[in-house]
């Protein structure tokens, strides 16, 4: 890359010192500087090296862009354990337990809490939240209104853990539970999904859904 290099200069230098130069002379220039590049970039890479870099960037342009409009996972989505999707339809946001069960028009990305061996448990049967709490599923209960059940029923969303009298709280990969801090109690509120809820979170405060800005908040806090 040296010599061409020089030459492509040497070139560039003549070009705009030649201030009494015919007007073709300067366009000339260019040309010879434009062809010199051309061939000097072909001529230290392969064309098929060349292919299958640009293969490459669009790949990656694609995956940016396709993540770029990834949907996120909605309220009813969680409470329900499951939502319709092909296997590239997973959204944000969707816990990392989930799987994704193939079955044509109805695949589906789900909580493996709410599998049976031969078919889905009808959601009808499964408690959503105990207590305004959200959960992955709970057991077969007789409840009517399949609300208002034991806790120790329940099993908290992946990355959460529950605490008596807080419901299901986020926590460490230790299992530690995070604290709400005085800075998020001071402005009135936290980005978090439904299963994020933080220890010593406010008992009025609300989950609002804002896509991947989705926070826990003071009721009144606009």
């Amino acid at each position: 890359m040296k010599y061409p290099s020089l030459i492509i200069f040497s070139i560039l230098v003549l070009a705009s010192c030649g201030g009494d130069q015919p007007a073709d002379f300067a366009d000339t220039a260019k040309t010879d500087v434009k062809t010199l590049v051309q061939a000097d970039v072909m001529g230290a890479t392969d064309s098929a090296d060349l292919h299958a870099d640009y293969a490459k960037v669009d790949e990656i342009l694609a995956d940016i862009s396709a993540q770029m409009n990834q949907p996120n996972i909605l309220k009813s989505d969680i409470l329900r354990g499951w939502y319709l999707g092909g296997k590239s339809d997973k959204k944000y946001g969707t816990p990392d337990t989930w799987i994704f069960v193939d079955d044509g028009e109805n695949s589906k990305w789900m909580s493996p809490n709410i599998l049976e061996e031969e078919d889905l448990i009808d959601s009808r049967q499964f408690c959503r939240k105990t207590a305004g709490t959200y959960i992955a599923s709970c057991l077969n209960t007789s409840d009517p209104d399949c609300e208002y059940v034991d806790e120790s029923s329940c099993e908290c969303l992946a990355g959460s853990k529950w605490m008596e009298g807080q419901g299901c709280l986020l926590v460490t990969e230790r299992g530690s539970y995070v604290s709400v801090n005085n800075s998020e109690l001071e402005k009135g509120w936290y980005f978090g999904l439904p299963n994020e809820k933080k220890l010593n979170t406010p008992a009025d405060w609300i989950w609002v859904e804002k896509g991947r800005q989705s926070v826990w908040q003071r009721p009144d806090q606009t």
